[in-house]
């Protein structure tokens, strides 16, 4: 049988109820009328024919309720701060990536290509200008006086696309940058098109120098280069291999058909 809610049990839960009122006021910074309005509930309850456990059941569920809120608000407060909190760290991550990128690739001299024209790009084409002048001679070199066999199959398609890719033109750029060139002058610019041909060109320019790089570990794996050109075709290949790295292009490789 059910236990009579007497007078001890009313005050123990008014007690209850008003320390959990107390607790929300002080914890949540909510106005004080909030307890006043319970007091003058229960006072009219009390002149009221009203069941008092009924009465205070019903108001303990109240202020529950409004305390469950409050956390809630705070929890969904506090995870909205760790997401945002979480995005600023990968923001600063990033921002921290490209700063080193950039730091990579500050070393080598720019190509001027256009005002508008990617850091990267004019970064990465600055290097190439410097492969053609100072690097492809020795390899050139290295092809003609020691491996003709292999030069013959290697050599002539390989001068074509160090000429296309690296040799500055009247126009002021290599011939591959043309296209790059008239998007970029274009007075409503396509933004996707100019951002496909920069990846176009930053494909191009990662497989031609892997394909020198496989080109000058043959040459320096030969026992008939002599010791001073062994030491240039070296100096080449660290080259090559160094914009590979600095440019992020190490796994852009090309397909090689099967032998």
């Amino acid at each position: 049988m059910k236990k009579k809610f007497d007078a001890a049990d009313i005050d123990k839960v008014l007690k209850k109820i008003r320390g959990l009122y107390n607790d929300y006021i002080i914890r949540y910074t909510k106005p004080l009328t909030l307890k006043e309005k319970f007091e003058i509930r229960y006072l009219q309850a009390l002149g009221s024919s009203m069941d008092m456990e009924t009465f205070l059941t019903a108001e303990a569920d109240v202020i529950l309720t409004l305390i469950r809120r409050e956390e809630e608000k705070k929890s969904a407060r506090a995870e909205d701060a760790e997401i945002e909190a979480h995005e600023q760290s990968m923001s600063e991550k990033a921002d921290l990536i490209i700063l080193e990128n950039k730091r990579k690739i500050a070393k080598y001299p720019d190509l001027h290509i256009h005002s508008e024209a990617s850091y990267e790009l004019k970064k990465l084409f600055g290097a190439l200008k410097l492969l053609e002048e100072y690097h492809w001679p020795v390899i050139d070199k290295a092809l003609r006086l020691h491996s003709r066999e292999f030069a013959a199959r290697t050599r002539p398609a390989t001068q074509t696309r160090i000429t296309d890719m690296c040799t500055v033109r009247t126009s002021g750029v290599p011939l591959v940058l043309g296209k790059y060139q008239t998007l970029l002058d274009h007075f409503e610019k396509n933004i996707r098109e100019i951002e496909i041909e920069e990846k176009r060109l930053m494909l191009e320019a990662s497989f031609l120098l892997h394909d020198l790089s496989d080109i000058q570990r043959k040459l320096l794996g030969m026992e008939t280069l002599d010791e001073e050109l062994y030491g240039q075709v070296e100096t080449s290949s660290n080259f090559v291999d160094n914009i590979l790295r600095d440019f992020r292009f190490t796994q852009l490789k090309p397909k090689r058909a099967k032998e």
